[in-house]
């Protein structure tokens, strides 16, 4: 009598310890699936850093870059034509050292939103640094439809933009090149695009935009 009960004690204290064995690996799980999760919020935010601006949001040079060689391919496979837009905040300068640099950063940062609202969803709109913006605009059907993003610029910022309680009022120059009639490799669509710019910038005026084709 006394070894049956001795042995179905070994067979009770078996079963518990199989029991904790159980517990304790769903508790690994839990843990294991908790880290991955935080492992792939880090690795969200590790990208963010490396492909988008941390001021305003909109795709830094890195990601742009990555972007328009694939649009160029595509357009070089399609038959289609590829813009690409340099956009520059005229007198940037003076508005940070009237301002102060707070409110240059917030007007960037209004102007990306505004520069992204005027595009279409596969459009891209990068920051190329200080106060300039590029947007590409694949698979548009003809060079001219690209003042269909200008004038929704120029119409989203009518209005004066507002920092801090004070209006700030804003200009932009741009200038537009395109595959392939202004070069065949994004940075030579830039630097013609760059170009007109600055002589859209010269005009008289505000807002002026200049196609590469007429430099």
């Amino acid at each position: 009598m006394e070894e049956d009960q001795k042995r179905l004690l070994l067979e009770f204290t078996e079963v518990t310890d199989s029991f904790e064995r159980i517990r304790q690996l769903r508790e690994s799980i839990s843990q294991l699936r908790l880290l991955n999760q935080e492992l792939k919020q880090k690795e969200k935010a590790i990208q963010s850093l490396a492909y988008y601006d941390q001021l305003t949001g909109v795709a830094n040079r890195a990601l742009f870059y990555e972007l328009a060689e694939k649009f160029l391919r595509a357009a070089e496979r399609n038959h289609e034509v590829l813009g690409l837009m340099f956009i520059d905040v005229d007198n940037f300068k003076q508005i940070n050292d009237t301002y102060g640099h707070e409110a240059g950063d917030k007007v960037l940062v209004q102007i990306a939103g505004i520069l992204t609202a005027a595009t279409r969803r596969n459009d891209v709109v990068a920051r190329y640094g200080g106060d300039e913006f590029l947007i590409l605009l694949p698979q548009i059907n003809a060079p001219d439809n690209y003042k269909i993003v200008v004038s929704k610029i120029l119409q989203a910022k009518r209005d004066a933009i507002v920092c801090n309680g004070i209006s700030v009022e804003i200009c932009l120059s741009v200038g537009v090149s395109f595959y392939p009639q202004d070069g065949d490799s994004i940075d030579q669509l830039i630097v013609k695009a760059d170009r007109a710019m600055y002589i859209a910038k010269k005009q008289e005026g505000d807002n002026w935009y200049y196609p590469a084709e007429n430099i």
